[in-house]
């Protein structure tokens, strides 16, 4: 993806929906570490933990290393999963008979899936929820978090984070076959954790319609990692300590804070059963700087091995995300008597070039147009038509966006007048009578209306498309 090939990142509407809620978080307690620290890289007992993800200053300051989920003590970060920023949440069905699972051997490749209920095998992990928080920081870098949590002890882990463009994805929570909406770009987050040693392996994939599929920044080629034809998931980027971190609560259980009154909510969650990650995605090179990436929707599935070619099993049906280095503006058109106004044009400029789709049109009764997928910076807006019946508003303008801007924050104003035509007539009340010579003119004396040359019986001067001002005609009668 680069800055002259912007791609949108959307994301479904899932049935599990996006919960909002007040959470009173308590102080470290049950089995959280002292210290801060539930992970051991070795499984040894001895804590391992590693603080945010680079660079710094100005970066990532949570604490997706350190396998609990909250901030007390700050040690590996002051920023953890109860106050993560702008958390979303998924949850599973209930665990037992009315789970829902993929089945007939679905794998990661298959687009088109089959759903099916009954209870997920003991040997298989068993999803209850999955958390998604993300932020771009002053340093410019897009951070993205994950966590996952399950009802069965293993000893592994192997789960598959997908992150989708698409607006809109098939209802994942009935039975029967669906197809799930992919784009060329959208993005897959692997993590496989081996009981016994080292840190959960985090990867990175891209979806792939073709060869010929534009290259994906971050990823070396366009091949299929596992599949034998297009669609599918492309080469795999391997994160390293660089632009990733990742832990598994293996030193006991830890406290989770939030929605209490979810379904399947487990407190305290034992060991084994939560995982986390944080991934630099401006670092891994799949959002690189100067371009506009966004991802809107998001769900994970459980694999039946640490083989990318193995079943998937257990899912959580996709919820709304924004995970985004774009942003936004609004132009707004006013008439200087009130009232929005429709039909005017817009050139719209990044560095003296116009972006993609200049000039725009307002065509919203509200008299708004609203700029979205934009890569930060400096923008200058020049109208360049009026509505009819309107004059310009001649002044451009600059707006300074950053991934915060929306076209609720962030507006600028331009403020047309309403234009008048005149008309100026003499006419003599006798046949033959007497002849006249009209000019009309504006207050810096310049001519706006003549009648013909020489006088005329009758006599008229017409101006029409006149602003507000004084303007004066002067009529000669036989001169």
């Amino acid at each position: 993806m680069s800055s002259s090939r912007i791609r949108k990142w959307l994301v479904p509407v899932g049935a599990a929906a996006l919960m909002f809620a007040v959470f009173a978080f308590p102080a470290a307690s049950f089995a959280d570490q002292p210290g801060g620290c539930d992970f051991s890289s070795a499984n040894n007992g001895i804590p391992d933990c590693t603080g945010p993800v680079g660079p710094q200053p100005g970066g990532s300051t949570f604490a997706g290393g350190d396998g609990n989920l909250l901030t007390s003590p700050t040690t590996f970060g002051s920023t953890d999963w109860q106050n993560a920023p702008g958390l979303n949440a998924g949850f599973d069905l209930p665990s037992g008979t009315s789970d829902n699972s993929f089945g007939q051997g679905t794998k990661e490749d298959d687009p088109n899936v089959s759903v099916v209920t009954g209870s997920i095998p003991p040997n298989k992990s068993d999803l209850t929820r999955f958390y998604e928080a993300s932020e771009t920081t002053a340093n410019g870098n897009t951070y993205l978090y994950l966590a996952w949590e399950r009802t069965n002890v293993l000893g592994t882990a192997n789960f598959d984070f997908e992150f989708n463009q698409a607006a809109s994805q098939p209802d994942l929570t009935t039975t029967g076959k669906r197809t799930i909406n992919r784009t060329a770009g959208d993005l897959l987050v692997t993590y496989d954790f081996t009981n016994g040693g080292g840190k959960p392996v985090l990867g990175l994939l891209s979806w792939l319609t073709s060869a010929t599929t534009p290259a994906i920044p971050g990823f070396a080629t366009n091949s299929c990692l596992s599949a034998h034809s297009f669609p599918c998931w492309g080469d795999k980027i391997t994160l390293t300590s660089a632009n990733s971190a990742g832990a598994v609560n293996n030193l006991g259980s830890v406290t989770d804070p939030l929605f209490p009154n979810s379904p399947n909510y487990i407190n305290p969650v034992p060991a084994l059963q939560f995982g986390e990650a944080a991934i630099n995605l401006t670092g891994s090179g799949v959002f690189p700087p100067g371009a506009c990436e966004a991802l809107n929707s998001a769900f994970v599935r459980s694999r039946s091995s640490a083989s990318f070619t193995a079943e998937v099993k257990d899912f959580i049906a996709p919820v709304p995300v924004n995970i985004s280095n774009c942003g936004a503006f609004a132009i707004s058109k006013v008439s200087s008597k009130g009232g929005p106004l429709t039909g005017a044009t817009f050139s719209v400029t990044k560095g003296g070039s116009p972006i993609s789709g200049s000039p725009f049109t307002i065509t919203d009764p509200s008299g708004t147009l609203c700029l979205t997928k934009l890569v930060p910076g400096t923008y200058t807006v020049t109208e360049t038509a009026a509505p009819t019946g309107y004059t310009k508003d001649p002044t451009p303008q600059d707006v300074t966006i950053d991934n915060t801007s929306t076209c609720a924050n962030k507006t600028v104003t331009f403020t047309d007048t309403p234009l008048t035509d005149i008309t100026a007539t003499a006419t003599s009340e006798a046949a033959c009578g007497t002849a006249s010579h009209i000019i009309c003119r504006d207050a810096s004396n310049t001519i706006v209306g003549e009648s013909a040359t020489g006088n005329t019986d009758p006599a008229e001067a017409a101006a029409s498309g006149l602003a507000p001002g004084t303007y004066t005609c002067t009529i000669v009668i036989d001169p």
